[in-house]
């Protein structure tokens, strides 16, 4: 009887990528407590003006602020596009829920197959393909379904479907050629003509696929790896492959792709705009007028799209006062007042001081805390006043000539004649 092994150590390692990657990354952390799942949730700092230099030094009085306060940890986000690359790297809880029933299936029909139950385990396995043909826009699932395929081939192989087997082997030869079929997993007879296919595979003819895309620059993967963006031509070996096309701000695409040897026309690939990325643009827009009740409304659309936000701290600053910020948290069950932020060198020797008015009035408000933000420094230097016309100095220049020449008047006049003196010349 052939032996049916057991998951290969490379599947087992991707699948533990996924989860922890679905787990344990920002945005969809979740842990298992018994039959629960608990989420954690967490929170960002957004600053909605244009970057400036001041922003460093504000998130980080901030996190020393939530430092002293015993508040949550805030992730350092500078943009609304950082905010959305964050949310792209966590998997939507369904689709993690899909992934994880094809894989218990795919271990339910190894188990068929180790007890010669070859028709349970293929019924199985075709139900996980169907699950994972709804899928192929989730990283990943090119590596699942290439195992799938494999383990098809396998059980029909041990069945002496012929037909069947060779179809599945030579599907999953072309979505991951470094899977392969090892020896211990079947016969030497079929070891050696599954190695055959994937020889014919990978020296088989290439077709050469343009492929464009309603946004350009949208990163475009063949099973799993990054061909690069759009416009481009994709090199493929012949038969069908997995394409996935992203785009920030968009719905990923994920399609199947039929490549033939030659030059093939082109395919055009039409994305949908992403729902989390409009989100972020209204958060964005109620935020910077101040309407905090469609902020905490936005919130709550955030929360249900795998984007699970606790709490937003958003960040207004104003180059013409670079010392002053306001900062506001929002929750989806309030905002909180906004603060007032202020240098403050005498109290804390240069950092950023404490907040000024953490009871202000909420929306009402919010004209004066703008004008607060906007308001020119004052001035410390004390104008110049232009001298009276006495105290100017060709004033006194003139005055000193006039009086010199006067007095060297005077001597002259006072000075007595010079004394007469009387020569007599005698003649001889």
């Amino acid at each position: 009887m052939p032996h049916v092994a057991q998951p290969p150590a490379a599947l087992t390692r991707w699948m533990v990528a996924l989860a922890l990657l679905a787990f344990a990354a920002p945005g969809s952390a979740q842990e298992a407590d018994g039959a629960a799942n608990v989420t954690k949730r967490w929170t960002v700092l957004l600053p909605l003006a244009p970057s400036t230099t001041a922003h460093g030094p504000w998130i980080a009085r901030i996190e020393e602020q939530h430092a002293a306060e015993g508040r949550e940890a805030v992730a350092r986000v500078h943009t609304l596009s950082a905010l959305w690359q964050l949310g792209r790297q966590t998997i939507d809880r369904r689709d993690l829920a899909q992934l994880t029933r094809a894989e218990g299936m795919l271990q339910r029909a190894r188990q068929h197959a180790g007890r010669l139950e070859e028709a349970l385990a293929l019924g199985v396995l075709i139900e996980a393909d169907r699950i994972l043909d709804g899928l192929l826009h989730v990283p990943g699932t090119a590596t699942l379904y290439a195992e799938v395929q494999t383990v098809i081939g396998l059980v029909a192989a041990q069945a002496d479907m012929e037909g069947l087997a060779l179809s599945a082997l030579r599907r999953a030869a072309v979505v991951d050629p470094a899977r392969g079929v090892r020896a211990a997993e079947t016969t030497p007879a079929w070891m050696m003509r599954a190695t055959q296919l994937s020889r014919e595979v990978a020296t088989g003819p290439v077709a050469e696929i343009p492929v464009t895309a309603n946004v350009e620059g949208a990163q475009v993967y063949l099973d799993d790896r990054l061909q690069g963006t759009t416009p481009l031509r994709v090199r493929a070996t012949r038969g069908d492959h997995l394409m996935r096309v992203e785009a920030e701000g968009y719905r990923a695409l994920g399609t199947w792709l039929f490549a033939d040897a030659g030059t093939r026309p082109e395919v055009h690939v039409r994305l949908s705009p992403e729902p989390v990325a409009q989100a972020l643009a209204a958060l964005e827009a109620s935020a910077g007028s101040g309407d905090w009740t469609q902020t905490r409304a936005v919130l709550g659309d955030l929360q249900r799209m795998s984007l699970p936000l606790e709490a937003v701290w958003l960040l207004r600053t104003a180059t013409v006062r670079p010392d002053r910020a306001l900062v506001t948290r929002c929750t989806t069950d309030s905002c909180e007042p906004t603060r007032r932020l202020e240098l403050d060198e005498v109290a804390t020797g240069g950092g950023y001081g404490v907040a000024l008015d953490p009871t202000g009035l909420g929306r009402e408000r919010e004209p004066r805390n703008r004008e607060w933000l906007n308001a020119p420094p004052l001035t410390t230097e004390i104008p110049e006043v232009a001298p009276a016309w006495w105290s100017r100095w060709y004033f006194w220049g003139a005055a000193a000539v006039l009086v010199g020449s006067v007095t060297a008047a005077g001597v002259a006049l006072n000075q007595e004649p010079e004394a007469r003196r009387l020569r007599v010349i005698v003649e001889p």
